[in-house]
């Protein structure tokens, strides 16, 4: 139940709002613009994608609430204020990873491929293909050093109240520092790109 809740809202579609642009070379004409591609086009593209999804998945959430009787026991008020701000950073973080690996387009035309591979890596480490709890010791010990919890495992476990303050305070500081980390990987990867791109005359 939860899942259908934070998974729209930290995953993102830009690989496939914006990679084209850069293959068939209209991103030309954002470029000279003042502000930064991935600001305008990608970034609103996504949040309306996700106010859509939103949408029709709040009649089918409602079906699932009466049908199945969850149990929301566990969830506080304290709680949901801790996720907020999880899920809106799991977002950021989650769409600056693609956007650098949608940057790659700039090189390759197998940029898609390539999101294929990580997208297979948050299934997997994310919780979203099964829960980080039911997964054997080496993936959950893996997936806390990556940045793949942030867009599900974490919020949701927030969300139900079942992270201690330690873990609570390691998920902030983990995703403080992915999001740092890739806010400087897609710098890199766009600055490179963006010169390669000017250079064949797109």
């Amino acid at each position: 139940m939860m899942l259908l809740f934070v998974d729209p809202i930290t995953s993102n579609i830009v690989i496939h709002t914006f990679a084209y642009k850069v293959q068939d070379g209209t991103l030309s004409g954002e470029l000279v613009r003042p502000i930064h591609p991935m600001l305008t086009n990608a970034l609103v593209n996504n949040i309306a994608f996700k106010a859509l999804t939103i949408t029709g998945f709040i009649p089918i959430w409602i079906v699932l609430f009466f049908l199945y009787k969850p149990d929301f026991s566990s969830v506080t008020f304290t709680g949901l204020l801790l996720a907020i701000p999880a899920v809106i950073m799991g977002f950021f973080v989650g769409f600056l990873l693609s956007a650098s690996i949608t940057s790659l387009a700039f090189w390759t035309t197998r940029v898609y491929s390539i999101h294929e591979f990580y997208y297979a890596m948050i299934l997997l480490f994310s919780g979203q293909f099964v829960p980080l709890t039911l997964m054997p010791k080496l993936i959950q010990d893996i997936a806390q050093y990556l940045p793949f919890q942030l867009l599900i495992y974490y919020p949701i476990q927030l969300i139900l109240g079942k992270l201690s303050n330690a873990q609570i305070i390691q998920g902030y500081v983990s995703g403080v520092v992915w999001l740092i980390a890739s806010i400087i990987i897609f710098n890199l990867i766009w600055r490179n790109g963006v010169k390669r791109f000017s250079a064949v005359g797109a």
